[in-house]
């Protein structure tokens, strides 16, 4: 029985010589094999390194030409919008000025049709006829300063029923 566990003792060994013969070559194909392979990787990580670094570096560019883009905009609108401010300044301005210039016409008027004309003993009014009455009366206008004067006094009195209706 010893004989037969020699004989079986030896034929595995030479069936572990075997597998690790066997072993070796495939651990020599397979470094073989993750050489040539890992310097494609190697390649392609380094191709793919650089082609994520040159992204990042045009959206940086790209996002500050946005940036510098937008502020132009920005500064640009601004003096459009300080522009149009002036505009209506200037606008509001001269509607004050024609406010105020049409509302102290229409004051003289309302004075000069309130007053009575001063007359001059030695000398009469244009299109006045100088009669001799006890009781002096004031000057009639001239017929067209008359018809042209009505409309204006017309209108000096309604601004004055509205001045004195919104008060």
């Amino acid at each position: 029985e010893l004989d037969v566990l020699l004989a079986a003792q030896s034929n595995h060994a030479a069936a572990a010589d075997a597998l690790r013969a066997a072993h070796a070559g495939h651990a020599a194909e397979l470094a073989a094999l993750r050489e040539g392979h890992g310097g494609r990787l190697d390649g392609v990580e380094r191709l793919l390194d650089e082609a994520i670094n040159k992204h990042a570096k045009d959206a940086l560019a790209t996002h500050s030409k946005i940036d510098l883009a937008q502020a132009v905009e920005r500064d640009a609108r601004g003096d459009q919008h300080n522009r149009v401010l002036e505009l209506f300044a200037i606008e509001r301005d001269a509607r004050a000025a024609d406010h105020a210039s049409l509302a102290r016409r229409l004051d003289r008027l309302e004075q000069r049709a309130s007053s009575p004309r001063p007359s001059s003993p030695g000398r009469p009014l244009p299109g006045k006829v100088v009669a001799s009455s006890p009781s002096p009366q004031p000057p009639a206008p001239p017929a067209a300063a008359a018809s042209s004067a009505a409309p204006l006094l017309a209108v000096a009195a309604a601004a004055a029923e509205a001045n004195s209706g919104a008060s």
